[in-house]
């Protein structure tokens, strides 16, 4: 629908385009839907890519999520219905749409198509929508896992580093490698002679995006988000959390990984594996 406010060219543009995020959003500026929508719809969308595309899994949240996503499509098919519909003549409703629009609909199809949202709608209030409780669990699980790492990182290591160290180290490591890490290292004149020496001094000199034991100010937020009673809101506290821990999380979790394997290692060289 392209009737109603005034039409931006280059939303416009970008919504005829393959992408789903464009449209989403000129559907918000053509007041289709609003902005809390609009950002929940991105948002359940990039979940369905990333376990597509990418294999990841949300089983502990996938229930919710999709219970949410199915009645805001709902909702939103039922107020902006399609002003034609078109079908072949030989076309056969499938069973699972005959319940809801019967056997020959096409004449009345404006009607019935509201009413089947409408019915659709009123059955998904038979299932109990956990969304909040579901992320909240998901995240504090997320949280609890980063923080046995933390630990382990700093009590499994010989030297003992402090949990604050621990989250310089994960990101030092990673990036003295890189060609920004080795410029770093020229411009500023690095003075060590040894691979122990060189990732001490960019530990200590490069000014790292984490510097301290994350874990309480995640607790906030998930505090946060346990005290929240709106869905969408919900939904995007959460997913702020997710996109900006990604890089540290990973980065601890690899750490993690690695010292694991050391002391596998360790402990095969003395039996004389």
């Amino acid at each position: 629908k392209l009737a109603g406010p005034p039409n931006d060219p280059k939303a416009v543009t970008a919504a005829m385009d393959k992408y789903f995020e464009p449209k989403v959003k000129l559907a918000r500026v053509k007041g289709l839907i609003n902005e809390p929508v609009c950002n929940s719809i991105i948002t359940l969308h990039s979940f369905r890519n990333q376990i597509y595309h990418r294999g990841l899994h949300y089983e502990k949240i996938l229930a919710s999520i999709s219970l949410f996503y199915f009645r805001i499509a709902c909702d939103l098919f039922e107020k902006n219905k399609p002003r034609s519909f078109f079908y072949h003549p030989e076309q056969k409703i499938p069973h699972r749409a005959r319940k809801y629009l019967g056997n020959k609909p096409f004449h009345e199809m404006p009607e019935l198509y509201v009413a089947a949202c409408q019915r659709l709608r009123e059955a998904s209030e038979g299932m109990s929508l956990t969304l909040i409780e579901d992320l909240t669990g998901h995240m504090e699980n997320i949280i609890n896992n980063t923080d046995e790492m933390i630990s382990f990182l700093s009590q499994g290591d010989p030297k003992k580093p402090s949990r604050d160290q621990v989250i310089v180290d994960c990101q030092a490591w990673p990036f003295a490698f890189t060609e920004e890490g080795k410029r770093f290292a020229c411009e500023n004149q690095c003075p060590a002679k040894t691979m122990g020496g060189y990732i001490e001094w960019i530990s200590s000199t490069y000014n790292w995006p984490h510097q301290s034991d994350p874990i309480r100010s995640w607790q906030k937020r998930l505090k946060s988000l346990k005290s929240e009673n709106n869905h969408h809101k919900a939904l995007e506290k959460y997913k702020h959390f997710l996109d900006q821990t990604e890089d540290l999380r990973e980065k601890i979790d690899k750490s993690s990984t690695y010292l694991d394997r050391h002391i596998e290692e360790q402990i095969d060289r003395a039996r004389g594996k």
